[in-house]
């Protein structure tokens, strides 16, 4: 099980390093293994609500395009987001 907190206002991180950074109103910057992802995201109008797409992510990515979700999907939910994925 991994274990999250924040780390800046913006920022989740686990206890390996890796972190989900809130960029703006429309991205997000993943760290996991030492790689770094840009993924597409929209706020939404419910509070704390986020849509990620997972097709931002390339596919090839050394943590997988899935891993790599699949992380930040963790990261949000744990900070009290309601996270949807395209």
């Amino acid at each position: 099980m991994t274990t999250f907190r924040m780390l800046l206002a913006d920022t989740i991180g686990d206890t390996s390093g890796s972190t989900v950074q809130l960029v703006g109103r429309t991205g997000l910057r993943v760290t996991l293994g030492g790689d770094t992802y840009t993924i597409d995201s929209e706020m939404l109008a419910l509070p704390m609500g986020i849509v990620l797409y997972r097709n931002s992510v390339a596919p090839d990515a050394p943590a997988g395009s899935a891993g790599v979700c699949q992380f930040a999907v963790d990261a949000l939910t744990w900070a009290g987001f309601a996270v949807e994925t395209i």
